[in-house]
């Protein structure tokens, strides 16, 4: 039976030591209050999802003390182009998640919008990440997490066709497990737990955001053969 879930995405934690990007700092949270989050979730919220784009450098030394520390796992999105550039995760860090138990998935090769890329473009974004994930880490890639939640019917089936049984977006909405395209709350910086925790996690707010979703994966899956 499909279940309510709420699924978290974090980008980087902590300060930057390179510069940041258009409305990177936007979503820049404090290690101070990503532990505050993490420890709320782990008391109040066990079942709510935790997600990490881009593979900052933050991800290895920041996310995973904390996230082991409550037992909590999470999910990690990498450009794959940006793996080992100054201020993001190296392959081995990668793996170290992966020995940790967290799981990975792809953002991507190049961290441009998928609903501006062409087909062949997109493509190549869908696929040789996937693919440089595989070989790389060696293990199964089924996720992937649409950079700045750019998503059209067009990206949806493209990542279906490619390999992916989950594609992440950032539409602020609950959604019913088993669901192929997968919202998720993006935290920004100034937000708190409370902030969060006092309205969104309402069995009415949901429950009403679940069914938005549900609509938009059948609308989107219309069409759609593998």
């Amino acid at each position: 039976m499909a279940a309510i879930q709420t699924i978290l995405t974090f980008h980087s934690i902590g300060p930057l030591d390179r510069q940041a990007e258009d409305d990177e700092m936007h979503y820049n949270v404090s290690t101070e209050l990503f532990r505050e989050w993490i420890a709320t979730i782990a008391r109040s919220s066990p079942h709510c999802i935790v997600t990490f784009d881009d593979g900052n450098k933050s991800d290895i030394e920041i996310v995973l003390p904390i996230l082991k520390k409550h037992g909590i796992t999470g999910k990690f999105y990498p450009i794959v182009n940006k793996v080992g550039q100054h201020g993001y995760m190296t392959w081995d860090d990668i793996r170290t998640l992966v020995e940790m138990g967290m799981q990975i998935g792809s953002h991507g090769l190049d961290h441009v919008a998928w609903t501006d890329c062409s087909q062949d473009q997109l493509l190549v974004e869908l696929q040789q990440s996937r693919e440089t994930l595989v070989r790389e880490l060696n293990t199964q890639i089924i996720c992937a997490a649409a950079p700045f939640g750019a998503i059209s019917p067009r990206v949806f089936h493209a990542a279906m066709k490619a390999g992916y049984k989950k594609l992440y977006t950032s539409s602020s909405r609950s959604s019913f497990t088993g669901s192929s395209l997968v919202p998720r709350y993006s935290v920004q910086s100034h937000m708190t737990p409370a902030d969060y925790f006092g309205y969104q996690t309402k069995l009415g707010c949901r429950v009403r955001s679940s069914l938005k979703n549900f609509a938009q994966n059948v609308r989107y899956s219309v069409g759609y053969s593998k």
